[in-house]
């Protein structure tokens, strides 16, 4: 009722014509069946779970990052068991682009298999992009703010009980210097050579996302099936990674995640939900304006109060690419202290459940 019923999603699926909306049911579903599985070891719930990660990769490519949570159902399961799932996991989307592929096979190849999301001015990948252009004093009004707001935050939860966990520290630690580390690479390239270093980022983003998945896949091969709030958040906590840190954005992207992490919002702490009510704030308004004003997203502003010249303005302002990656930088702080939280809960679930068990 929360997807079918929400403005927002049918203005998308209306308005853009996006399938994202599927994406978020799939998944969904898929870890629901998987929480069964949890619970009963039914071998049957697991290969439903694999027919809905099938299914879910037939709409977009996205879940395919998700596959490694079938790992430990996999290592329970038998060899004919494992055989049907991995062909319930392909066979969807291998069907359905075998027909395409006989007919325009240089097109499907190009805008299909090789297709990395388009270019948007959002994250870790826009910030490299338009990173030589951006306006400096509103550069440093933004970065200000943000760094008190961060301030505040940090000083709110050392006055709490439980203080920043490692994982929190470690994460945000990880994911500053990464960014910074980009930020120079693509900078000093641009000066100093006449390679094109933002080129690259796809290609080496592919990369990452392979060895990720892989290394994850390993890693819960080696566990014991998760239970369901753990794979809920563990979902979440995929998606919104590859939205923040990947090649391409778009606002319905967050339908990948969204419906995850609304399950989370009743399986874990007040502190969680919390955090989640400020991101969803956040990201309200973030995604008001941008509908409200800017032109190839509808501004809806303009047809219900007409065009007025403070509309144009922002209008125009925000148009401006690395303007836009500037809006858009407290959604991504947003997003990176959603995941640093989720991993903190999540490496709690790892060492609790070996003590459970014992």
């Amino acid at each position: 009722m929360g997807i079918a019923l929400n403005p927002i999603a049918i203005i998308l699926v209306c308005q853009h014509g996006n399938s994202d909306v599927q994406v978020g049911l799939l998944v969904v579903l898929t870890v629901a069946a998987l929480g069964t599985y949890w619970r009963s070891r039914d071998v049957v719930l697991w290969l439903c779970g694999c027919l809905l990660v099938g299914l879910g990769v037939l709409a977009k490519t996205a879940p395919l990052v998700i596959a490694p949570i079938l790992a430990p159902g996999a290592r329970l399961a038998s060899r004919t068991a494992r055989a049907l799932g991995v062909a319930l996991v392909v066979g969807p989307a291998a069907l359905g682009v075998a027909v395409i592929l006989a007919l325009a096979p240089s097109a499907v190849l190009d805008h299909v298999i090789g297709y990395r999301s388009t270019r948007g001015f959002f994250g870790v990948s826009g910030m490299v992009t338009e990173f030589g252009v951006f306006d400096l004093r509103f550069t440093v009004v933004t970065l200000g703010a943000l760094a008190a707001l961060a301030a505040i935050a940090v000083a709110w939860r050392w006055s709490e009980d439980e203080p920043l966990s490692r994982p929190d520290r470690s994460f945000l630690l990880i994911a500053g210097c990464l960014i910074v580390a980009l930020l120079w690479v693509a900078e000093a390239f641009d000066r100093l050579t006449s390679v094109d270093v933002r080129d690259y980022y796809i290609r080496g983003f592919t990369y990452v996302v392979f060895g990720a998945v892989a290394w994850l896949a390993y890693r819960l091969w080696r566990s014991p099936p998760l239970k369901p709030r753990a794979l809920f958040l563990l979902v979440a906590v995929i998606f919104m990674l590859v939205v923040a840190f990947g090649p391409g954005y778009g606002a319905h992207y967050a339908y990948w995640f969204i419906p995850a992490l609304v399950a989370t919002y009743v399986l874990f702490d007040h502190a969680w939900r919390r955090l989640l009510l400020v991101a969803y704030v956040v990201a309200s308004l973030t995604y008001a304006v941008e509908y409200a004003l800017v032109p190839f997203l509808g501004a809806y502003a303009v047809a219900m109060f007409g065009s007025s010249e403070w509309m144009t303005d922002v209008s125009d302002y925000l148009t401006v690419p690395h303007r836009w990656v500037i809006f858009r930088l407290p959604l991504l702080v947003v997003y990176l202290v959603v995941v640093a939280q989720g991993i903190a809960r999540l490496s709690k679930e790892a060492t609790s459940e070996p003590a459970a068990e014992a």
